[in-house]
């Protein structure tokens, strides 16, 4: 009895600790991705993309104020572990947000500057 009790927790040990190396690996661009953010604030990351965003479209100080709080609340969703689908609901929501205050003149103007706009959108 003692030797079958001895055999399962030894399997039970076995399989707990093989699962619990089964971690998903992140990419290159995945990490450095995750550390640049965890290296600034969300606060310091919105004002840079309000500030960057402002610059190139010429807003108005009421509307780079309105752009640092909605990107603010993009960093501060990132900074959880989002899903996929998540991220690209989130990028989506971003794109119909930023489309709603710009307008089509000023949003056209937004996608010719690619870099610019997926690190805004995403």
């Amino acid at each position: 009895m003692k030797k079958i009790v001895f055999v399962l927790t030894a399997i039970l040990a076995f399989s707990l600790s093989s699962s619990a190396q089964s971690k998903k690996e992140l990419t290159k661009e995945e990490m450095v991705k995750q550390e640049s953010l965890k290296k600034e604030s969300p606060e310091v990351n919105a004002k840079n993309d309000a500030l960057e965003l402002t610059k190139f479209l010429g807003l108005k100080e009421n509307q780079t104020n309105d752009f640092y709080r909605l990107f603010e609340g993009k960093y501060k969703a990132l900074q959880n572990n989002l899903s996929d689908e998540r991220k690209a609901e989130l990028s989506r929501v971003m794109e119909a947000k930023i489309r709603a205050t710009l307008g089509d003149d000023l949003m056209s103007k937004l996608e010719k500057n690619e870099t610019l706009y997926k690190r805004l959108v995403n």
